[in-house]
């Protein structure tokens, strides 16, 4: 990258670029409104780049929504640049600045993943397949295309693992619970075309818990990153004027009231990965079900998004195991 562009990416970031980018034959980047304050993938990413003795690295890019269109322009302007990922809550308004949009970026109109082919940028996401792949250590692949999911929560995230469910889905159903029932009435018909689907009510009641194998949180809800959210649970509401003491408590008597009257043992993942252990995660094994937290789909979703972006720079002989071993090596 030259100078020239450097100065004109300064001028719309909220953060500031390294100047090693200047010295690099390649660089990616993870676009978003705050990545630079905590987000993994460009550690994961350098630690990869340096591995596998490639003079590139990965940079966090800090952009307010009404000059996204201006950088994703720019960007496209630079020789060097390969594409990157795309973080919160930029996954669905980045589409509209990209080119090309492949199969489950469209279903689900959200991208945490781009890459760059000649001047224009493919959108793709893969953050379901992600989260599949993490379930697949605690069942069986061909358990997990017969399975029905509930999917609480259809932000990016959920829209994008409710894509990948209903693609590779079989004899399954994909249950969809979503505050905005906008957001839920639009997936709804976006999934229903390829796959067994159905609409329940937010939060989910007992009825919706017991139809399903698999249990998705989705939602921010259990996020440490938000004080009103950290100390509730997804499956459950809470009365917004009441103190807040009492509303975690009512909601943690709820959730502990549905968990103990589900019929059969679940699957409860969180895609959630701060804190490790959410209180949709603790409820669920205090009461004797299976639980994962979002840590390995976060991983997961990094190794098969540097392998799609960087894939005219790695050699063959570089694949998945290789780029996880790296990456869960940090």
């Amino acid at each position: 990258m030259d100078k020239e562009h450097f100065k004109d990416l300064s001028k719309i970031l909220e953060n500031k670029l390294p100047v090693s980018l200047l010295k690099r034959d390649f660089f990616t980047a993870i676009v978003g409104t705050s990545p630079s304050k905590g987000a993994r993938s460009p550690s994961l990413w350098n630690s990869c780049y340096r591995k596998f003795k490639l003079n590139a690295e990965m940079v966090p890019m800090d952009v307010d929504l009404k000059d996204l269109g201006n950088l994703v322009a720019l960007l496209k302007e630079i020789d060097s640049f390969q594409g990157g990922s795309c973080a919160v809550p930029h996954k669905e308004q980045i589409l509209s600045h990209i080119e090309s949009v492949d199969e489950k970026a469209n279903i689900c109109r959200a991208t945490n993943c781009f890459y760059k082919e000649g001047s224009k940028l493919t959108a793709t996401n893969t953050d379901g397949d992600g989260a599949l792949l993490a379930l697949s250590e605690i069942s069986s692949k061909k358990s997990l295309k017969n399975s029905n999911f509930l999917v609480i929560g259809l932000g990016g995230a959920g829209k994008a693992i409710a894509a990948s469910i209903a693609v590779q889905q079989n004899n399954g159903t994909v249950y969809l619970s979503n505050r905005n029932k906008n957001t839920l009435n639009e997936t709804y018909k976006r999934l229903d075309k390829i796959s067994n689907v159905e609409k329940e009510i937010f939060p989910p009641d007992l009825s919706s818990l017991n139809k399903a194998d698999i249990i998705i949180n989705a939602t921010s809800i259990g996020f440490d990153g938000s004080s009103d959210l950290l100390c509730f649970n997804p499956i459950s509401g809470c009365a917004i004027d009441k103190p807040l003491q009492e509303r975690i408590k009512e909601n943690l008597e709820d959730s502990f009231s549905k968990l103990n009257k589900v019929d059969t043992k679940k699957v409860f993942f969180d895609v959630v990965y701060q804190p490790a252990k959410t209180v949709f995660l603790l409820s669920a094994k205090a009461s004797g079900h299976k639980t994962l937290g979002g840590l390995k789909m976060n991983l997961y979703q990094a190794v098969l998004g540097f392998l799609a972006v960087n894939r005219t720079y790695l050699k063959k002989s570089i694949n998945f195991g290789l780029v996880k071993k790296q990456m869960e090596s940090l």
